[in-house]
């Protein structure tokens, strides 16, 4: 696990903005990340102001995919979706 001690720009209103700053400022990949304080998500829409205080550690993760459900293939068969021309008279 690495650590590191970032200050937090005061012209940053949203966890989103601090998402695009740590991308920037640390050259990440584009890969979605996840930010949490004490094991809570923060939800990109939240002001910092009401989220992140001083002292909080903030975990910075990246974001895994949602597993896929076994036996949820999507079918590329097409021709039941449409009813055909004829059975539409």
């Amino acid at each position: 696990m690495l650590r590191w001690l970032v200050s937090v720009p005061s012209s940053l209103e949203l966890v989103s903005d601090l998402l695009h700053h740590l991308h920037r400022s640390l050259s990440l990949p584009p890969w979605p990340l996840v930010l949490a304080v004490d094991g809570f998500a923060l939800l990109p829409a939240q002001r910092l102001a009401d989220v992140l205080r001083d002292d909080d550690h903030l975990q910075v993760q990246l974001a895994s995919r949602p597993p896929r459900l076994p036996g949820r293939r999507r079918n590329r068969d097409t021709s039941g979706i449409l009813p055909s021309p004829m059975s539409l008279r």
